[in-house]
């Protein structure tokens, strides 16, 4: 259903909140809160060169594309002995419509991906409820009513299309760069003088949740892809000449990666107010703090009267929900989000997390040993299209020379 004002119905919210509180939770997908969509990796032809080609990732239906290029450059000068790596994001207007150009976003009638965390109040007697939305995201009212939105949409942070853009690109250059998973100092040709300044364009075609997942994947399987042109150096001193030699003369030569980080990212809901949400608070540490004051002898706060009580098991261990590979709809509800950069050596490159929901330690390291699994699957999935890839690629003419060579040598 296609729906002119950009937000999602309070029906389905409410549908979405309750399958998501339940016992156990669910997602209207049926998927289990630890499973990733399915992915599917393109490596497209290009038409200006027969071996650079772009990587499309579609994750679900977020769809996303990767371009690499490489130009000689001139190092920094703090760092003579380097390449460059940099990471261009667009925001397409055929993405979504809940992304806009504009600076000035109208948060009342911006789409929910968009808008900074929020709330809209449910009305417990069925009842609809024509007050306005608070977009401050204070928590004021009826707290007990109040589902949180637009918490980990788009990491929860960006109001604008720019914004956006710049938030993606910087998180995932800071897994691939800050990792050492690109290998700077091969891209280095004259200390000093020329390198290689490798650049990733990458297109954000469709959106339906979890940009950053399907865009570090396009964009690690495309360094993988990507061959630059093979140079050499003739003569000495201020006499050198660089010559670069085009695909019909040399072999191209591939990227020096060292490994393979991809984010996942996870969502965080809870069915407890806002304000409690802020403060840190939870069933479990309340009724923990209500057993220390019986145990002293002191009367329980009123406060600490509101525990939930399951019928056997006491109160709830934890009344948070954490979800892998979010859509748009379960991002809008997100209360938090939280992205793991990994490998699948199972070294951890980096955790973002911007705000909301407060997150313990042993969630984290939940979160990291669920990322893993995710991580190793996604890697196998990587290599075998680009073994698939390079299959098609190979010219049987040279395949067939290089062999009477090898049988010649033997």
């Amino acid at each position: 259903m296609t729906h002119t004002d950009n937000t999602l119905p309070i029906p389905n919210i409410l549908t979405l909140h309750s399958l998501l509180s339940g016992h156990p939770p669910l997602r209207p997908s049926l998927r289990a809160l630890d499973e990733p969509r399915n992915l599917e990796i393109n490596i497209v032809s290009s038409s200006e060169s027969a071996s650079q080609r772009s990587v499309e990732v579609k994750l679900g239906e977020t769809y996303v594309s990767c371009k690499v290029s490489a130009q000689i450059t001139q190092p920094y000068e703090d760092r003579p002995f380097e390449g460059t790596f940099a990471i261009s994001t667009e925001i397409t207007a055929m993405c979504s419509p809940a992304f806009s150009n504009s600076n000035n976003t109208d948060f009342s009638t911006a789409a929910p991906a968009i808008v900074p965390a929020t709330s809209v109040n449910v009305p417990s007697n069925g009842e609809s409820n024509n007050n306005n939305n608070s977009n401050n995201g204070s928590g004021s009212g009826n707290q007990e009513n109040q589902l949180s939105m637009g918490g980990g949409a788009v990491m929860g942070l960006a109001a604008d299309q720019g914004a956006t853009e710049i938030l993606l690109g910087r998180l995932i250059e800071k897994g691939v760069r800050r990792s050492n998973a690109l290998d700077l100092e091969s891209l280095c040709i004259i200390a000093g003088q020329k390198c290689w300044a490798v650049r990733a364009d990458v297109r954000f075609l469709n959106y339906d949740g979890n940009l950053v997942d399907a865009a570090s994947i396009a964009v690690i399987t495309a360094l993988l892809h990507f061959r630059k042109p093979d140079v050499e150096l003739v003569g000495s001193g201020e006499g050198t000449e660089l010559i670069i030699y085009d695909e019909k003369q040399r072999e191209m030569v591939p990227l020096s990666i060292l490994h393979i980080p991809i984010c996942v990212t996870f969502q965080f809901f809870s069915t407890e107010s806002v304000e409690r949400n802020i403060k840190g608070e939870s069933l479990d540490s309340r009724s923990r703090s209500r057993q220390v004051k019986s145990n002293n002898g002191d009367e329980g706060d009123d406060d600490l009267m509101d525990v939930d009580y399951e019928a056997n098991d006491g109160p709830r261990a934890s009344n948070e929900v954490v979800i892998v590979d979010a859509t748009s709809e379960e991002e809008l509800l997100s209360q938090g989000s939280m992205t793991v950069t990994l490998n699948s050596n199972k070294e951890l490159c980096q955790i973002s997390k911007s705000g909301g929901l407060n997150v313990d330690s042993k969630k984290v390291l939940e979160c990291c040993q669920i990322a893993s699994k995710i991580v190793d699957k996604w890697t196998k999935q990587i290599k075998q299209v680009l073994a698939d890839d390079e299959k098609k690629r190979r010219n049987p003419l040279i395949e067939k020379t290089l062999s009477t060579v090898n049988d010649r040598s033997s």
